[in-house]
Parts: C-alpha cells; structure tokens; sequence
C-alpha cells in the first residue's frame, strides 16, 4: 500500500491525492504510474520519497512531467524465485509471457522489456 501525492511541472498543481487513504496494488500490474511501480522496488516501509517522473514515466506523452511525493505504508514481499516449486515456477514464468504478448501485440515495446526483465 502506497500514499502518494503527484503535483504537475513546472506548476505543482495537485492532480492526483491518496494521502489519507492508501492505495493497494500489485507491483508490475500497471495499477499505478510506472514512476510509484519502479520507486517502490527501492523502499522500505514507513520509507519516503520524492520522485521527479517524466512524462513517459507518468501520465503518458500529453500528461507532462509530474513530481510524486511517494510514502510506502506497507508491503508483503513475493516468494523468491529459488524458494518456489517448479509448477509455481512455470505459471509465474507463463503469467509474464502472456502480459509480455499482450503488451507486443498494442505496440507497446518498451514494456514488454520492462516486464520481462525479471525472467532473462
């Protein structure tokens, strides 16, 4: 679960708020900026942190640079890879293969890199 607040550049407008209810999600899963998806790999909980995200990175080309003000509330970590049974271990692997086929197919090639990162 992250808070988060994220101001536009240059103006720091807020335009987008969870500070008083966090939000749950599932790290890799595209349910939260690609900018908070990649910050949280290095926090810890109750950890802070400032994030200056391009556009690419946040809202997409027509959204602008943003900055996110990123607290990580709490986390429950994945089972390692070494520690899982080879079936858990095949469906883990044809999960990302299908989220890295769909992703292929719209054109959207950079993240299929992105989420195959962690099986090459």
């Amino acid at each position: 679960k992250v808070r988060y607040v994220v101001r536009s550049l240059p103006s720091r407008e807020v335009i987008d708020d969870s500070s008083k209810i966090p939000v749950a999600f599932t790290q890799g899963s595209r349910q939260v900026l690609p900018c908070i998806d990649e910050a949280v790999l290095q926090m810890r909980p109750g950890g802070k942190a400032y994030v200056h995200a391009t556009a690419e990175w946040a809202y997409g080309a027509a959204g602008g640079d943003v900055e996110v003000e990123l607290t990580l509330v709490e986390c429950v970590r994945f089972q390692a890879h070494y520690s899982m049974e080879l079936d858990e271990k095949m469906g883990v692997q044809a999960r990302r293969k299908e989220e890295g086929n769909a992703l292929f197919k719209t054109g959207r090639y950079k993240e299929v890199r992105h989420s195959l990162a962690p099986s090459l």
